[in-house]
């Protein structure tokens, strides 16, 4: 038997991609903006409400001692 040469395979041509069209890029930004400041605002309550929440249960605790520890380890004196 005769070894016939393999037929080379022509690279088909690649279709060039579409750069899609930048559209409303400021009005995204604006918008990106406004949710991250919502986000900060929502964080920055919750953080108010849990500091709320703290000082309510320290003052709300029965205190035996004079001194009570908060949360960050200062100590109060009453």
């Amino acid at each position: 038997m005769v070894n016939k040469k393999k037929k080379k395979k022509k690279n088909s041509k690649k279709k060039k991609k579409k750069k899609k069209k930048k559209k409303n890029d400021d009005k995204k930004m604006e918008k990106k903006k406004k949710k991250k400041e919502k986000k900060k605002k929502k964080k920055k309550n919750n953080n108010n409400n849990n500091n709320n929440i703290n000082s309510n249960n320290n003052n709300n605790r029965n205190i035996t001692n004079k001194k009570q520890t908060m949360t960050d380890g200062k100590i109060i004196k009453r």
